[in-house]
Order: structure tokens, then C-alpha cells, then sequence
């Protein structure tokens, strides 16, 4: 069984996943339709009745319930549906995965089912679907390209910028500026340098807001953790990204947190037999990251933009520098593009729109 989320994230996903409820019943129809011979809206409400919750009135969004039966369904067999935002886990869309257990779970559901006839003439789409929710998280829709809201823009300077991070943030910091001017903290090492754990890097952090240095900083890009996958738990670098994030919140007036979730690591060899191991922490802190989005911490979703589709784990050859973890110049220019638009304007655009 698939290790649940932290208590203390427990409702916060839940509004997360209820927030977007709009976007998510567009995927569930999408999903659907395909599938039954019926509304979605009647669909459900069946389920829901036969799961003993209350169906949906109608204009209510249908979100929250699919969540309410991922739930149930989870508590009848904690095998599926767990604590986490995974294509197969409580996310509250309605998918393929759901769909089938909904009909395991409540035999009398299948008289919604349309023919096999129209379920397998409609399988390149079904697949084509499946593929995109597999990459949506629940804080993605809020991540993807959008109008720019007036709050989200934010007036600042090279000066004002600071950057947090490894190799991976030397790499991008080459092709990233503000008003033509490059960012001072990306040349001092004790910002950014290659090779640098997490834990070195929040010690940095202190000792630099501790003397001072932060204070004139209004967006703080931190990007770190690769270098710590192979002998710490996802959770203890979850602890240390949650501190900085924390202590950048916490002042007055707050600074805007960008975070930068991790690639994908299956082709590094670096990391050896522990590659899967990794991976999957990668996957975990990830989720963590997507789900810190808000009107004061903006995500780029690293992860998502540049994992290669038929290889999942590795990444797309054109972001690849050669060894599976570091990127190329494309990779990286890519990077550099999106995190000066969360910095600037609170969100990214796909890293192909860059090139």
C-alpha cells in the first residue's frame, strides 16, 4: 500500500482538490463520455447513493463527491485509492481507474456502461486522456498557461531576486535575468553552488537571513533536493524546502516563494540500484510542492514539462544533457524562461512555448 500523506497536509489537499473543481469536472466528463450511456451527473449521484453519500443537488460541482467515493472506496480496501495526488490515488477526478472500481464496487453501475463496441472505437481518445490526467496533480490546473490575474504580477529588480540551489540552478542561471540585468545571489556560493545538499543549503539560508541578506529580497526561487534522493527520505526534504519556504513567508511584508519540483531521475545512473527509490521520493516530494501553490508561492513544474511521455521516469531526449539528471542548453534556457515568469507574473508557460 502506498504510504499516506502527512496528517498535517490532510485538509489542505482537500481544499486544493475542491478549489479546482471546475477544471476537474471538465476532465471527469471528458472522461465519461466514452464510457456511459448517461449524464455524469447521473452517474455519480447513483454511486453516491449506493455508497450511502449524499448525491450532488445538481449545480453543485461534482469534485467533491468523486473525492467522498475515492474515500469510501479506500476505506473498503486500503490497497486502492491512497492518501496522495497520483493518477490513482483520492484526486477527485473521475478516470478510467475510478470508473472500473466504481463498477466493481457497485454491479448494478454497469447498465450506465455503453457497448464494448463504442468503448474500444473510442480507445485512442481514452488513452490520449488517461496519458493527460496521469500529468495533472492537483494543483496543476492552477500552473497551466492562463491570463495573467493583476495579483499575481510583481514589479522587482535583479537586487531584489534570490536564487536557492545546486548544479541544476548553475546550470539555469546563465540565461536568467530581470530586466536584462543578471541576478547577483546566482554567482555567490553560498546561494547557489553544484553539488550542495538541502541541508546545506537551509543552513546558508539561516546564516544569510540571520546577518540580513534577505531582507530587501521580494521572490526567492528555491530548487533543491537531487543531490539528497540517494540518503534521505522524501520527508526530510520536504522538511527543509517547508523551512525556507517558511521563514521567506514570514516576513514583512512576505517575499514570493517560487518552488521548482525535481526531475525525473530513472536515467541518471549516478544513483544506481536506488534509481526506483529515488524516483519515487522524487514523485513525493513533487506532489508536495504542487500542492504549497498560492497567492504567495508559484510553482514551476519542472517534472511535468520535460518527462519523456513513452518512458515515464526518464526525460524528453531535447531537455537531456547527457547523463539523465542535468539538462541540456534548450533544457535549461527553457527553465530559465519559466522561473522569471513566476517570478514576474505568478505563473509559466509549456517549456515548448520557449524554444
Amino acid at each position: 500500500m502506498t504510504e499516506s500523506l502527512p496528517k498535517n497536509l490532510e485538509i489542505q489537499y482537500d481544499q486544493i482538490i475542491n478549489r479546482d473543481s471546475k477544471v476537474r469536472d471538465k476532465r471527469t466528463e471528458a472522461l465519461l463520455k466514452p464510457l456511459i450511456n448517461t449524464e455524469p451527473v447521473i452517474f455519480i449521484s447513483e454511486a453516491c447513493r449506493a455508497a450511502g453519500i449524499e448525491p450532488p443537488d445538481g449545480t453543485a460541482p461534482l469534485t467533491p463527491k468523486i473525492l467522498e467515493l475515492q474515500k469510501y472506496m479506500h476505506q473498503k480496501d486500503a490497497s486502492i485509492f491512497p492518501r496522495k495526488d497520483i493518477p490513482e490515488g483520492q484526486d477527485g477526478k473521475l478516470g478510467i481507474y475510478t470508473y472500473t472500481h466504481l463498477i466493481k464496487f457497485f454491479p448494478d453501475l454497469k447498465k450506465f456502461a455503453r457497448s464494448s463496441e463504442i468503448v474500444a472505437a473510442s480507445k485512442s481518445r481514452l488513452s490520449d486522456l488517461r496519458r493527460q490526467v496521469s500529468q495533472e496533480p492537483a494543483t496543476l490546473p492552477a500552473q497551466t498557461a492562463r491570463q495573467p490575474e493583476a495579483a499575481d504580477e510583481l514589479e522587482i529588480s535583479a537586487n531584489e531576486t534570490a536564487l536557492i540551489g545546486d548544479s541544476l540552478t548553475y546550470g539555469y542561471r546563465t540565461y536568467f535575468n530581470i530586466d536584462n540585468q543578471k541576478i547577483p545571489t546566482a554567482r555567490d556560493r553560498r546561494y547557489v553552488m553544484g553539488g550542495k545538499s538541502v541541508l546545506e543549503m537551509l543552513k546558508d539560508f539561516n546564516k544569510l537571513n540571520a546577518a540580513g541578506k534577505l531582507d530587501n529580497i521580494k521572490a526567492i526561487v528555491i530548487f533543491g533536493g537531487a543531490n539528497d534522493l540517494s540518503f534521505r527520505t522524501s520527508n526530510e526534504i520536504i522538511g527543509y524546502l517547508d523551512a525556507m519556504k517558511k521563514a521567506m513567508l514570514a516576513k514583512t511584508p512576505p517575499a514570493r516563494v517560487v518552488l521548482v519540483t525535481l526531475p525525473p531521475v530513472m536515467g541518471y545512473k549516478g544513483f544506481g540500484r536506488k534509481k526506483e527509490q529515488c524516483e519515487q521520493r522524487v514523485k513525493e516530494i513533487n506532489n508536495w510542492i504542487r500542492m504549497q501553490a498560492g497567492p504567495m508561492v508559484k510553482v514551476v513544474d519542472l517534472y511535468n514539462q520535460i518527462v519523456a511521455q513513452n518512458n515515464p521516469g526518464h526525460m524528453q531526449a531535447k531537455y537531456n544533457g547527457g547523463d539523465g539528471l542535468h539538462f541540456s542548453g534548450k533544457g535549461y534556457k527553457a527553465l530559465a524562461a519559466a522561473v522569471k515568469d513566476a517570478v514576474q507574473h505568478g505563473h509559466h508557460k509549456d517549456f515548448d512555448q520557449y524554444a
